[in-house]
């Protein structure tokens, strides 16, 4: 009898498991279909309403002369009227959202210059897989950043690289280095209680000056380096414990962000 009752918790536990990797992986999808969904309302606002057309132009010194559309293709850049690439979010306030994400190695690539903390950010990000459900091996724990796993020497040199390399860093996780799709601005829709406010957009250039300002520290959670105030390095995680979750992700608040540089238009 209780053979069979230990089979029966066993087995729960697996559909238990399963029903959460499904609802995590769900929550990912309408994460971006609703991203997407937001992008055609911009590109439908940006090509309808000529006040919001006339202050963009004011704001970028170009001339509007063709129709907004969506840019294909995973981009740093999600939308383009005329010669203006934006990359836009749908968020709230003091809601964070991902940026960017990849695998270290990716990084690594980028920038060579962080090579001498890259077994650290492995740590950090990734976990072995299992050789059989090729999932992430929930046995393994991703290594904090703590005097118990590294030494004073190690966390202060991790802390430097990444100062020193913060603007590249920052380049990095906004710009991407496909040159046609580099986005010239970033904008937000920012919603209060499921309902649409403001449309914020920013410079992208006054945005890597404005989180060039902050300095380097590891949270006390000892799992996130924060950039500035607004932008944080992680561990993905999620995905149902598929291999992707090994990414690393930058995370932003852009509520976050000064308003004395922006353009801010009331719906």
């Amino acid at each position: 009898m209780l053979y069979i009752i230990i089979i029966c918790i066993l087995n729960m536990e697996k559909i238990i498991s399963k029903s959460n990797i499904k609802t995590l992986i769900s929550i990912g999808s309408n994460t971006a279909k609703n991203g997407f969904k937001e992008e055609d309302y911009i590109v439908n606002l940006l090509n309808e309403d000529n006040k919001l057309q006339k202050l963009l132009e004011e704001f970028t010194s170009k001339n509007i002369t063709n129709n907004a559309c969506k840019i294909k293709g995973n981009k740093k850049s999600d939308i383009v009227i005329s010669t203006i690439n934006i990359q836009h979010k749908k968020t709230k306030n003091k809601q964070f959202g991902q940026i960017d994400r990849h695998y270290v190695d990716n990084l690594i690539y980028k920038i060579p210059e962080l090579k001498g903390c890259e077994y650290m950010l492995k740590n950090l990000c990734e976990k072995p897989l299992d050789p059989i459900t090729k999932l992430c091996d929930k046995k393994y724990n991703i290594k904090k950043i703590n005097n118990i796993n590294y030494t004073d020497n190690e966390i202060t040199n991790l802390i430097d690289l990444i100062e020193k390399n913060k603007l590249n860093i920052i380049h990095y996780a906004f710009c991407g280095y496909e040159k046609n799709f580099i986005p010239e601005l970033f904008s937000i829709s920012l919603f209060t209680k499921n309902i649409r406010k403001k449309i914020i957009f920013w410079k992208i250039n006054d945005i890597i000056e404005h989180l060039m300002d902050s300095k380097v520290i590891i949270k006390n959670s000892q799992t996130v380096i924060q950039i500035s105030d607004s932008l944080t390095f992680q561990r993905k995680g999620g995905d149902g414990g598929k291999k992707d979750a090994n990414n690393f992700q930058f995370k932003f608040v852009p509520s976050n962000l000064p308003l004395d540089k922006a353009l801010v238009y009331d719906l």
